[in-house]
């Protein structure tokens, strides 16, 4: 099932049967994503054709909208959400996806080298501006219509122009890194399956320390070195993710929006949203006028 309810990391083994092509692409068209955060050793490639939210990166949330492209690299936990103004609507969510082995560009072919490379460097995940690169657009649909060898060329392709697109962006933080340790998998997910359930509360260090079952001090080192920032801070970020998409899809006031989302301050999540979006919440929304 490509998405859930819960909030729980899930490793994910995309293994082929022996008849089937090492290259993996479909669509996936749906009313909603809900929060199905997972990671998997393949690489893939997400197209959103059609809808809104919030992505989740690593440690990096940001918006999504139509005509968002990602490059998720090896083991990177992530996942779409769609905005509930987007649910309630008679529109589906629609994405291309493309997955394929770590292993179907070799390291030691020179000729493969520097994109090699470049996957490696996806294991932050890379996002790229579809507006200012629209020949990607020509590239999937391309390799939607091809077979066989002509699938494994046509990915070569886009991934060459992928890397050299001059409009990429690095999602997960430098600092981002998740080990593979089922204790602490079970530890981060349940922070931030509270979180994503709760951020329009009031919610205290202590309260995620709990969920835990560390101290306040233990639990924002640990937090902090497994997501690359504070548990505040991703607080934050995800109530701020929201206000984005209220802003956009509603003509409530900054102050309703900034209650709406946890803040008890209109000062604070302004100043916190200018820092996450480099705009004001009033600039911001005339920017995304329709």
């Amino acid at each position: 099932m490509y998405y859930s309810y819960n909030m729980r990391l899930n490793y994910q083994h995309l293994q082929n049967s022996p008849s089937e092509f090492s290259i993996e692409d479909f669509w996936v068209i749906e009313n909603e994503f809900g929060v199905h955060w997972h990671y998997h050793p393949e690489i893939e490639i997400c197209f959103i054709k059609q809808g809104t939210g919030h992505r989740i990166i690593g440690d990096s949330i940001q918006r999504f909208q139509s005509g968002d492209l990602v490059l998720v690299g090896s083991n990177l936990p992530h996942c779409w959400i769609t905005d509930k103004s987007f649910n309630q609507s008679n529109t589906k969510i629609e994405v291309y996806v493309i997955q394929f082995p770590t292993n179907l560009f070799q390291s030691n072919v020179k000729e493969l080298k520097q994109l090699y490379s470049f996957l490696v460097k996806a294991q932050k995940g890379i996002f790229f501006d579809i507006n200012k690169e629209p020949q990607f657009l020509k590239l999937l649909e391309k390799l939607r219509s091809k077979n066989g060898l002509q699938k494994y060329t046509s990915l070569l392709k886009l991934l060459e122009t992928m890397q050299n697109a001059t409009s990429k962006e690095t999602l997960a933080s430098s600092t981002y890194i998740l080990e593979p340790n089922n204790k602490t998998e079970q530890r981060i997910t349940l922070v931030c399956n509270y979180i994503q359930e709760h951020y329009n509360q009031a919610i205290q260090l202590q309260d995620l320390a709990e969920i835990a079952a560390m101290n306040t001090s233990s639990f924002s080192r640990f937090f902090k070195k497994k997501i690359g920032k504070s548990p505040i801070n991703y607080l934050n970020d995800v109530r701020m993710s929201v206000a984005c998409a209220n802003l956009i899809n509603t003509k409530d006031k900054v102050f309703n929006i900034a209650f709406d989302v946890g803040f008890q301050s209109v000062a604070h999540f302004n100043k916190l949203f200018l820092n996450f979006t480099g705009k004001t919440p009033r600039e911001y929304r005339n920017s995304t006028v329709r």
